[in-house]
């Protein structure tokens, strides 16, 4: 298997909060030796929505969200390749229990909350 050129998980946001009502607010996303990976800006306005914490939560979910994805292919290939057999189900279920936890990182909710 080809290995993919990116920074490994785990990632995490960081930032500060603002005081007053107006400013730019910058959160970083980090890796694990605290590196800037990236970052996400936005102006705080008591009159304006932001999204730019939500922006960072989702771009530091990107490393479980894509190894999630590949786990499942993968998995789903087999099934499909081999039809379902006892040993996928244990496979599923951790797979379910990694998704849970990466879309509560990605969106800052209980997974009970969103579906």
């Amino acid at each position: 298997m080809k290995k993919l050129q990116y920074t490994p998980a785990p990632w995490q946001v960081i930032g500060a909060s603002k005081d007053n009502d107006y400013a730019i607010i910058d959160y970083a996303i980090i890796d694990k030796d605290k590196y800037i990976i990236s970052e996400a800006f936005g102006i705080v306005d008591k009159n304006i929505k932001h999204n730019s914490l939500a922006n960072a939560r989702l771009i530091a979910a990107a490393p479980e969200m894509l190894e999630g994805e590949i786990n499942s292919f993968k998995l789903l290939f087999d099934i499909f390749d081999n039809g379902i057999q006892e040993k996928h189900y244990k496979q599923i279920e951790l797979l379910v229990n990694k998704k849970q936890k990466t879309i509560e990182k990605a969106t800052g909710e209980n997974i009970e909350d969103l579906i």
